[in-house]
């Protein structure tokens, strides 16, 4: 079969194991559809702000980078350039002579990295561009787990909605471990009182054997 997000799953064949979709269903505590469908809702709005952050985030790092690769084809030209504009008259023109592929390759680089600049005061600020990258990258690793647990889950419950006869048997034994469950925590709670009265009425009784024992004396 294939759904949106179980197509995300590299490895699909084990989620499908039954033990493996089982222990999907007693580790969030899923006994009713109803709750699977809350779940269900609830996970997919945590996915879609985590998917808003990633390419918002990505976007922006895929724009620094790419500024700074065109800032590395520009760097090796721009001391031609330094040294261009520190001579003067004749020694400007034959230097410009001699090192006319450099200056070339100066301008048609300079062109091209501030045509890709989107501030508009076009400045070229590949410190700056490095720093906020290395912040940003951080962001985005951050992601990674909420967006695999996010994606693990909602593949999962795709994989339930489809074998819902398989669901339901799941469910339904959920149901019944919780209910054994609350049933023993019931009966170890009465069988806790009741061995505390036994120990109140014991006490007392000894208590008033005592006093028998003094008013007699």
């Amino acid at each position: 079969m294939k759904g949106e997000f179980l197509r995300l799953i590299s490895d699909r064949a084990f989620m499908q194991k039954k033990e493996v979709m089982e222990n999907f269903v007693h580790d969030r505590g899923l006994t009713t559809f109803d709750e699977m469908a809350k779940l269900k809702a609830d996970t997919k709005q945590e996915y879609d702000a985590i998917i808003s952050k990633r390419e918002e985030v990505g976007s922006r790092i895929d724009y620094l980078q790419g500024l700074l690769d065109a800032y590395k084809d520009y760097e090796p030209y721009i001391k031609n350039h330094k040294e261009q504009w520190a001579l003067k008259g004749f020694a400007r023109k034959k230097y410009e002579r001699s090192h006319i592929a450099e200056l070339t390759y100066y301008d048609v680089y300079r062109e091209k990295l501030k045509g890709m600049i989107l501030d508009s005061d076009k400045k070229i600020t590949p410190k700056a561009w490095q720093k906020e990258l290395d912040a940003l990258l951080p962001q985005l690793e951050e992601t990674k787990k909420p967006y695999a647990k996010a994606v693990t889950t909602l593949a999962s419950i795709e994989l339930l909605e489809y074998n819902k006869s398989d669901l339901e048997r799941m469910l339904a034994n959920e149901r019944s471990a919780r209910e054994k469950a609350k049933a023993e925590a019931k009966r170890k709670e009465e069988e806790r009182i009741a061995k505390e009265k036994a120990e109140a009425e014991a006490k007392r009784k000894e208590e008033e054997r005592i006093a028998r024992e003094k008013a007699e004396a």
